[in-house]
């Protein structure tokens, strides 16, 4: 799953340039659709962009990827990894 910092680097880039920010000037400034934007905004987890509108967004905001977004391994994922993660061998 991946948890997106949209809302938090929004505040901060607001609260530097002490002004509001439109989703209406962030889709034009950097060429990602409204409709995206807002997923992005109030995703839960279950939108997956594209490297392109990654880094158009990393430009916007003047970040890094991993400021922009974590992945969260989802519950069965773990146990997954856990299950396939080679055992060691014993001596």
């Amino acid at each position: 799953m991946i948890q997106f910092h949209f809302r938090q680097l929004l505040e901060d880039k607001e609260f530097k340039e002490k002004r509001s920010i439109l989703i209406n000037e962030i889709a034009e400034k950097t060429g990602i659709s409204r409709v995206t934007i807002s997923k992005i905004s109030h995703s839960k987890g279950h939108y997956k962009p594209n490297v392109e509108i990654i880094e158009k967004l990393c430009l916007f905001f003047g970040c890094t990827p991993n400021d922009l977004m974590t992945i969260i391994p989802e519950e069965g994922e773990r146990k997954r990894k856990l299950k396939d993660k080679p055992k060691r061998e014993t001596s």
